[in-house]
């Protein structure tokens, strides 16, 4: 099951309103996703640096961000019934006009 909590801005598509392909928004849904873990080494200047990132995505559990913002957010959850197990992230969406600002505020300590 996968779904998104407390978003802003990330709303259905109109074409996939009562959908099962539909992510669930403030809920859970069921969908054919595709979680997994992925472990690689990276080998930078002969140090080997350990990297392991989630990805997850499906041709399910489809949602848009809404148009008129150039920002939106949420908890994406995954839930495996089978394994007992969740995955919860934080997820924040940038349109590419303001990702480069929003990169320099981040890495700027505000000291006021």
């Amino acid at each position: 099951m996968i779904g998104v909590y407390h978003s802003h801005h990330l709303i259905t598509p109109h074409h996939y309103i009562n959908d099962i392909a539909a992510l669930g928004i403030d809920g859970l849904a069921f969908a054919d996703q595709h979680v997994h873990l992925v472990e690689e080494i990276l080998v930078l200047e002969g140090f080997e640096i350990p990297l392991q990132d989630w990805h997850f995505g499906s041709d399910m559990a489809v949602f848009a961000v809404d148009e008129s913002v150039d920002v939106a957010d949420g908890y994406f959850v995954c839930v495996d019934l089978a394994l007992n197990r969740c995955m919860i992230q934080y997820t924040i969406l940038v349109d590419d006009c303001h990702s480069a600002h929003l990169s320099e505020a981040l890495s700027t300590p505000n000291l006021q």
